[in-house]
């Protein structure tokens, strides 16, 4: 299969609007972007990362999931991405959020 990583690409290109998402990774049609904090994450982080997939969805790129990376994730941040994952996109698909920690991933920063 084919593998690409992106950084800093741009959605809602189709509305002439250029918001950059951290990364997008592709890989044999699975499409996952991701939002990157270093430290703790917020509310406000998991509906960037919302705003991200709704774009990729209006240029044609469905995502298959999304990861929200980051030190740590307070509670509030898991509620609302407990909620978000209960919720449709415009493309009639269900979302899926998922949390990370950089320590999860072996990344010490």
């Amino acid at each position: 299969g084919t593998t690409r990583v992106t950084q800093e690409m741009g959605v809602f290109r189709t509305r002439d609007i250029n918001i950059p998402a951290d990364m997008i990774h592709v890989q044999n049609d699975q499409i996952t972007i991701y939002e990157a904090k270093y430290q703790n994450t917020q509310a406000l982080d998991v509906y960037q990362l919302r705003m991200y997939w709704d774009g990729a969805v209006q240029d044609g790129i469905p995502p298959t999931e999304a990861i929200l990376i980051a030190g740590k994730h307070p509670e509030e941040v898991q509620v609302l991405v407990a909620y978000m994952n209960s919720q449709t996109a415009a493309d009639g698909r269900q979302y899926l959020f998922r949390l990370k920690t950089w320590q999860e991933e072996g990344i010490s920063l």
